[in-house]
């Protein structure tokens, strides 16, 4: 049986409303000198900043997936740097001395919080009232968020494959930036009008390919980084890695196995620049009761990649994720998306 389901476009212009009502509110114009380590500053011509010269805002953010917010609205406006590197885990960063050198001298800090860089959300507690902290998960009502035990907030903290919610954590990054950043706020406002767009096109593109995928179809992978993508678009997944664990144990890939095989599930999925011995692991005990598991093509989880591949944007990652994960399971005559 294939599943079809109506798309539902973000309400742009709605959330755009909303950062215009909050631009009516007091500003902070504070500004500070810059970091060590200055935020690439892609198509550069596509924006230039006619304003007048100004230091820009230290910020320092936990993960590339908030490096690209930088990239999209900030251009030259802020400096600083990445703190988790790719093919971490931030369920196990713990940041340096340097880490905290630099982060103490940011004007802000983001991260995205509901206990996905544990860590890090300790030490911030201890510089709150030095720096400005701010969680991306700060932007949702409980009731869009998953309830999850496992983590230090109670909630799930893997939002950002839901495009819906991920506009909500933008628009709710740009809010904060424009309180240092009064006089670039149209640039803010108008950047945010065309990337809405394309989260919007994202979505639905999203709906398009994961909605028509059959109905017993999972989406097995290392980390449990696709639950709201899987709530969002009625997929079911499964990980090797317990929520909030930071590795798979014997037990869990023995069970794991046996859901393999009771599910007939074909494909697992590895995760970019995360290693494969325990997705080998699980492959070959399955193979040991006479079933085979096949290894799929790597999807984005919590890093977008180098800053050469292709898929360096969310949009473009999020494309790619899609279209990974349908070519492997959807239906033998399910159409091809179109290349």
């Amino acid at each position: 049986m294939i599943k079809k389901r109506t798309s539902h476009p973000i309400p742009v212009i709605m959330l755009l409303a909303a950062f215009l009502a909050v631009g009516c509110a007091e500003k902070k114009t504070e500004t500070g000198s810059s970091a060590a380590t200055a935020m690439p500053v892609p198509r550069a011509e596509e924006r230039q900043d006619k304003t007048q010269e100004r230091k820009p805002v230290e910020v320092m953010v936990s993960t590339d997936l908030i490096r690209e917010i930088m990239y999209v609205f900030a251009n030259s406006r802020t400096k600083g740097r990445v703190l988790i590197a790719n093919g971490t885990n931030p369920l196990a960063y713990v940041p340096t001395d340097q880490d905290k050198q630099e982060m103490l001298k940011a004007k802000i800090v983001f991260y995205m919080g509901l206990g996905l860089e544990p860590a890090l959300e300790n030490y911030l507690e201890t510089i709150k009232d030095k720096v400005r902290v701010v969680a991306l998960s700060a932007a949702f009502e409980k009731s869009e968020l998953i309830p999850s035990k496992a983590y230090k907030g109670g909630y799930d903290p893997h939002f950002w494959w839901d495009p819906k919610l991920w506009e909500k954590a933008v628009l709710y990054t740009i809010k904060i930036l424009d309180d240092y950043d009064a006089e670039y706020q149209y640039n803010y406002k108008s950047t945010y009008i065309r990337y809405g767009e394309s989260l919007s096109h994202l979505y639905r593109y999203f709906n398009s390919w994961l909605g028509n995928l059959p109905e017993n179809a999972v989406l097995l992978t290392l980390h449990p980084a696709y639950t709201y993508l899987g709530k969002a678009f009625n997929l079911k997944t499964m990980s090797l890695t317990a929520p909030g664990a930071l590795k798979s144990d014997d037990n869990r890939l023995k069970e794991t196995a046996a859901y393999i095989i009771e599910q007939k599930i074909g494909t697992i999925f590895p995760e970019y620049q995360f290693p494969v011995k325990e997705i080998e692991q699980v492959a070959a005990i399955v193979k040991q009761k006479g079933y085979t598991l096949n290894i799929g093509e790597a999807v984005y989880s919590y890093n977008l990649g180098l800053a050469d591949a292709p898929e360096f944007t969310y949009l473009r990652a999020g494309r790619k994720l899609v279209d990974t994960i349908y070519t492997r399971l959807k239906a033998a005559d399910a159409p091809e998306i179109p290349r």
